[in-house]
């Protein structure tokens, strides 16, 4: 029935799949675990896949630098060193455990069923955190990034370790994780953008490192048409995710990802 979508171009291939990465990068529903499907559905040609990945996720990466461009520019200039010490406080468990076994993880987990049973597994911990969020469980809930301990930083960056696995959501680990450590869901949200920076900047280049010889200038032109469809999408995500999440809860996307989840897991069973 899908069979027409396995005979697209690659460049139109690269253009949805680039849409896919930009729209799923920022909320908790695991970019990586939608690639993997929309990957399978549209039999992309797998000898790009590695570097082609790096491509659209520089594309969702500079989205987040030119959203936040200002603030950047602002941070730069007042030479604010505290924004910089806590992302990279955070950052380091996920490079250190990527760095180690990155690669053994891409092999052994990008397939359908461990996607399906971590967007299941993601799903429920929404549910969890919203739970006890709702309940004012979790208090002192702070809405500047001034107020971001090195602590609580560097235990967001522990429970971001677990994006590594494919369906879980790089994004959804550092919003949840920041809510349970007493974060407003909104900065919550915002952390997880600026995070995003150095995450998806050395997962590329340990990408690139990985399939440099693979790479010829035939294929810029699927790679571009990633990167600008990736940029564009998650530009329109970044904002309206800002916008919605300071006036409703994250329980649409818990129950997105259990009900997907499921549909995975049933259909390749």
């Amino acid at each position: 029935m899908l069979d027409w979508l396995e005979n697209l171009p690659d460049e139109l291939k690269a253009l949805l799949l680039g849409m896919v990465e930009g729209a799923t990068e920022f909320l908790p529903v695991s970019s990586t675990g939608h690639l993997v499907l929309f990957g399978e559905v549209l039999s992309f040609p797998e000898q790009l896949a590695p570097t082609f990945d790096i491509s659209i996720q520089m594309g969702a990466m500079f989205a987040v630098i030119w959203f936040y461009r200002t603030n950047i520019q602002k941070s730069v200039l007042s030479r604010q060193k505290h924004l910089v010490l806590i992302i990279l406080t955070a950052f380091l468990p996920v490079a250190f455990i990527g760095f180690l076994f990155g690669e053994l993880i891409m092999r052994l987990l990008f397939s359908p069923i461990p996607v399906g049973l971590s967007f299941i597994t993601g799903g429920i911990l929404i549910l969890y955190v919203e739970s006890k969020y709702k309940k004012n469980s979790i208090v002192s809930r702070t809405d500047l990034l001034e107020k971001i301990t090195f602590i609580d930083a560097f235990k967001i960056g522990l429970i971001q370790v677990l994006s590594l696995i494919p369906g879980t959501s790089r994004s959804g680990a550092v919003i949840v994780s920041g809510m349970y450590f007493g974060l407003s869901r909104h900065l919550a949200t915002k952390f997880s953008f600026f995070l995003a920076v150095p995450v998806i900047f050395s997962a590329g280049v340990y990408s690139l490192f990985l399939s440099w010889e693979s790479l010829t200038i035939d294929e810029l032109p699927v790679f571009f048409s990633g990167f600008l469809s990736s940029f564009v999408s998650a530009l329109i995500v970044i904002k309206w995710l800002i916008n919605y999440v300071q006036k409703k809860n994250l329980k649409i996307f818990a129950w997105y990802r259990i009900i997907v989840g499921t549909i995975i897991i049933i259909v390749i069973w």
